[in-house]
């Protein structure tokens, strides 16, 4: 927040928003976010939540593909 006065209430209000959208929302680490700025919890969010779902696609096709080679050894061992 600039520490001189205002012309107007709009140089106010445009100032106030721009700290509140800008630094206080974005930036500053807020405590419920354990001490990290809403943008960085939110990065770890999405970086977590991709990776979670990465590995649930790796979980979901990782039995099959042990199941087949579970079949193929069986069928290897036939001939």
């Amino acid at each position: 927040m600039p520490k001189h006065d205002y012309e107007n209430i709009q140089e106010a209000k445009v100032d106030v928003a721009s700290y509140i959208l800008g630094y206080y929302s974005q930036i500053r680490p807020h405590s419920f976010n354990n001490y990290l700025s809403p943008v960085k919890k939110e990065r770890q969010f999405f970086n977590k939540a991709l990776l979670g779902g990465c590995l649930k696609i790796v979980e979901r096709y990782r039995q099959p593909v042990a199941v087949l080679k579970q079949s193929a050894v069986w069928l290897h061992s036939r001939w």
